[in-house]
């Protein structure tokens, strides 16, 4: 009697089992653990950089069916942006070997405007801004870095114009997700407009002190940043100047330095950011 019991208790398992089965491959339904490990493939390569909506996990057979609408942000580049899905796809794939996936890619701005627009929409509160333009927004291991040039009255004191920088800086860093580095370059607002610096990194710090040498110790260089994003190389140099220094001296400058550089390399892009010396805090370069 009791083998009895134990093979009625484990025909009863099995058919449960069984229905249970079916029932899931009927309606469609993924396995719960299913679901899970897809929404750990887009999670793992999107980071905090890009979100998905519409996901949805089916299996029918052996068979499991992935569809999902993938939020890029608007600045990443639409090749990029396939080059995330296929690394999403290639994940899922090691764990479904024979997943049917289809994920419809939509860029993302920020409250119904692009990225560049709504940045500009900000600094448009700030009554000393003239003018904004050459936003470049690049990313790097799911962090942004933001360059942007901002025009000002060419007679503005250096101090008043970092000042200004500083309130740009904080109200982009408040309003928009995962910034690393904000790169403000304040310019006169009397200035014809030369667009974007195509640079390539050689000797940087050695060129920039060279540049820098030439005003003997009116100028000094506080720190040069440089990293790779989008296949292109930006380099971002911190200047001091004296606190008396006018926002078109120190543009002069900025642009000597700026073109010291591009004499010598190509395919970079390059920012000046100069500031009060009285403000310094990163020990100069050696």
């Amino acid at each position: 009697p009791f083998a009895s019991l134990i093979l009625s208790a484990l025909l009863i398992l099995l058919s449960v089992r069984l229905v249970w089965n079916n029932a899931i491959e009927l309606s469609d339904i993924a396995p719960r653990e299913a679901v899970i490990k897809v929404r750990e493939e887009i999670s793992k390569v999107g980071g905090s950089l890009f979100s998905y909506e519409s996901l949805k996990v089916r299996k029918i057979g052996e068979k499991i069916y992935v569809r999902a609408t993938l939020k890029i942000p608007d600045y990443i580049s639409f090749e990029e942006a396939h080059r995330f899905a296929n690394k999403i796809e290639d994940g899922i794939r090691r764990k479904f070997k024979d997943a049917d996936i289809y994920f419809h890619i939509e860029p993302a701005g920020i409250k119904g405007m692009t990225t560049k627009e709504f940045i500009e929409k900000l600094l448009a509160k700030f009554k000393d801004v003239k003018g904004i333009h050459d936003i470049s927004i690049s990313h790097h291991c799911g962090k942004i870095y933001i360059v942007l040039h901002v025009q000002v009255e060419p007679s503005t004191p250096i101090s008043e114009a970092h000042n200004l920088a500083d309130k740009i800086e904080e109200t982009i860093r408040r309003n928009v997700s995962n910034v690393e580095n904000i790169f403000v370059h304040m310019e006169p607002s009397n200035i014809e407009l030369n667009r974007g610096y195509v640079l390539d990194e050689k000797d940087v710090e050695e060129l920039t002190r060279a540049a820098a040498e030439k005003y003997g110790g009116k100028i000094r260089i506080k720190r040069v940043i440089t990293y790779v994003a989008d296949g292109k190389r930006y380099i971002n140099i911190e200047c001091s100047l004296s606190e008396e220094t006018s926002v078109e001296e120190a543009h002069e400058m900025a642009t000597e330095i700026e073109e010291a550089i591009k004499s010598r390399a190509s395919e970079t892009i390059v920012s000046v950011h100069v500031e009060p010396k009285d403000r310094e805090t990163h020990s100069p370069i050696a």
